[in-house]
Order: C-alpha cells, then structure tokens, then sequence
C-alpha cells in the first residue's frame, strides 16, 4: 500500500488535501426534488427542462422542445424556483448528467434535482465537481437497476463529496470556466464552418457559383451509367475481429476483420435500416457489407470518386427508400439521375470541398485535445492532486 503523502489525508470519497473537508451534498447545498405528478404539456407558455435537455455541462434547448401553462409555473415549481447558476443533476434515463441553469422562466421536469450551494460553497465549484470522474465514478456505484441505472433523491443527497477552502474553489472554478469557455468557442466555430461549408457545397454541387474558367454544359447522366452498382457480401457480427481492416455497415465502421474485399476507397450509400440513404467515403483496403450499396468509380471515364462524394452528401435519397418493415434501397439506385461537369472542375471542386474538410477536422482535433486537457486538469484540480491558491 502506498503511503499517504504529507499534507493528505485518506477519507470515504479518497486521498484528499487536510484542509479540505468531506460533507454530505445535503450538508452543502439545499436541494429540490421535482419528483411527482407530470406536469400538463402545452403548446407553449414556460419552458420545461427535461433530462433530456441536460447535457454534460450545459442545458440543450433544442433538445426537447416542451412547455407548461404560465398559469400553472408556479404551482409547478411551488417546492422551489429556478434560480441563474442553480446546478441540476440527472437521476435517470440520463443518470449523472449535470448542467447550470443559465436562464430564468423555465420550469423543471420529474428526474431532474436542482442543487444551490450553502455558505462557503460555490454553485460553479459544484458544477465542476459533479462532473468530475470522482463523483461520477462514486454516483455510479450507487445507483440501482437493471434495464435503467438511476438514483433516488435521498441516496444523492448522502452522497459524501470533498470540499476545498473557499478561495481554492473560486479559483478550480475559474481555471475550469476558462477551459470550458475555450471549448465552447471551437465549438461555435465548427458549427459555423460546417454552415458555410454546407452553402459552399450547394452552390458548387448545383453549378450556381462556378471557378473561372469553366463553362461547359454539365451532362445529364444516370448513376447506372457511370458506376459498377453492387451489394458485397454480409458478414456477421460474431465474424468481427479486434484487428485487422475496418469493416463498414449500415452505420460506418462497425468492427474489424482479418481480410478486405476493396483495394481501393469506395462510396457506401447504406442500403438497409434506420440510416438507409447515408453516404460513407470509405478506407482503402476495407471490407465493405450487404448492408451499404457500393458505388464503384475504379474504371468510370467520367467520374471522380471526391467529387460524387460529395455530391452525395447533398443529395436527399429518401425518394429511393421502400419497404414498410425495413427500410431499403435496391438496385433501382441505377436509375438516379445526376448532372456532371467535365472531369478538371470535377476535381477542382473536390479539391476545394476536401480543403474545407481539412480545416474542419483540424479544428475537431484540437476541440478533442481541450476536452482531454480539461478532463486531465479536472483530475488534478478536484481530488487536491495540485493545489491553486487565490
């Protein structure tokens, strides 16, 4: 066993610094249960935040679009109103998802618990520490059920949880709110890009806006006629290996196998199930199911792989889709009709579209690097590991 470093202490919740304390989350904030009758929906009126609205750290509006009567708010919230920087906590279907409350007026659903901090206790403070691989970790043990994992109210609000001096917590707090303004930010800014980069597919995939240089007619073509159009061989799930090639089905890649059945990449419109219709640029030497409809473009003269990939992605192939039990595309996706400029604004196009791309996994690649940066800060931060004083 190792030791204890000096200035630490071993408690119920873990090795913690010895000016910190351990306290029931009763002991530290006062907490509202809103468990009970299902308030009447209506059309519109106070929104009401669901546990499908809390998302890890922030509350989803789009998520769940629900409201209640104005005039019954406040006998729905007649155990306690909704305050800004009031913490919630999921209970059920989600479990441990936590979230801030950034808006007045709304209302809170079955579900859900609404925490505030006690004196010497800080809402943003807890927000970080119920998020924390600490406190999930512990809520998890503590939770019951089979098919769903939840967590009554009275079990919660024993749960032990480490609490720093005030000043160490104001300033966890701030260093934790700066990587989550960070975040937020690349967020935003994938989202915008995604935008222009949607608008930027419109007006090149449709000839609106076209580069310098090119003027001719763009062909009318049948896919049938300028692809090989095939469904491969199915293998099934207990086929599936822990390496080797990326196998990919009717959700993209689901698993690896010991062999492929393409050389070369291909386009995989899935052909069967929920996501029928979804396109799918796929890896070099991968195995490709009966589960995805290949495109094949190895031997087409007037086709360029990118450019009808993309094409693809902003094309709408529900028209194609039959069947009542399961949803399918067959072989009638010869049949679909596509306009091509010639091969050089083919390429130039693509060329411009993988730039955009580019740019937009960069920033997916540094968005992942902050969350894991701040996943490792939380570590630190929250379990005393490394102290920060005001």
């Amino acid at each position: 066993m190792n030791a204890i470093k000096q200035g630490y202490k071993q408690t119920k919740v873990g090795i913690i610094p010895e000016d910190w304390e351990v306290v029931k989350i009763k002991e530290a904030t006062s907490y509202v249960d809103y468990r009970g009758k299902t308030p009447t929906k209506t059309d519109n009126g106070v929104f009401l935040v669901t546990a499908k609205n809390i998302k890890q750290g922030f509350i989803d509006y789009q998520a769940s679009l629900e409201f209640v009567s104005e005039t019954e708010y406040h006998e729905i919230m007649r155990r306690g109103m909704p305050k800004i920087g009031d913490i919630l906590i999921t209970t059920e279907a989600p479990l441990g998802n936590v979230a801030q409350i950034d808006k007045e007026n709304i209302a809170l659903a079955q579900r859900v618990i609404k925490f505030r901090a006690k004196k010497n206790v800080k809402n943003d403070f807890l927000k970080h520490y119920f998020l924390s691989n600490r406190f999930q970790s512990y809520l998890y043990r503590m939770a019951i059920g089979t098919t769903v994992l939840g967590i009554q109210g009275k079990e919660l609000h024993n749960m032990s949880i480490s609490i720093p001096p005030l000043k160490e917590q104001e300033k966890i707090a701030e260093i934790l709110t700066t990587w989550d303004e960070a975040i937020s930010l690349h967020v935003k800014l994938i989202e915008e890009k995604e935008q222009l980069k949607i608008g930027l597919m419109q007006k090149l995939l449709s000839s609106e806006v076209r580069f310098a240089g090119f003027c001719d007619e763009w062909e009318k073509v049948r896919l049938g006629e300028i692809a090989e159009i095939y469904q491969p061989q199915t293998i099934s799930q207990t086929e599936l290996t822990n390496e080797g090639f990326d196998v990919y089905g009717a959700n993209g890649i689901i698993g690896k196998y010991y062999q492929y059945n393409h050389e070369l990449e291909q386009i995989a419109v899935t052909c069967r199930g929920n996501t029928c219709g979804t396109v799918n640029f796929t890896k070099p030497k991968s195995w490709i199911t009966g589960n995805a409809m290949v495109i094949n473009l190895d031997n087409s003269t007037k086709a360029i792989k990118t450019f009808i990939y993309y094409l693809f992605l902003n094309t709408n192939f529900t028209y194609l889709i039959s069947g009542s039990g399961q949803p399918q595309i067959t072989g009638n996706i010869k049949n679909h009709k596509l306009k091509l400029p010639l091969l050089p604004e083919q390429q130039k196009i693509a060329e411009v579209l993988s730039l955009a791309d580019d740019e937009l996994n960069l920033l997916k690649k540094e968005l992942e690097e902050l969350k894991q940066q701040k996943k490792g800060l939380m570590q630190k931060l929250l379990t005393g590991e490394v102290r920060v004083m005001a």
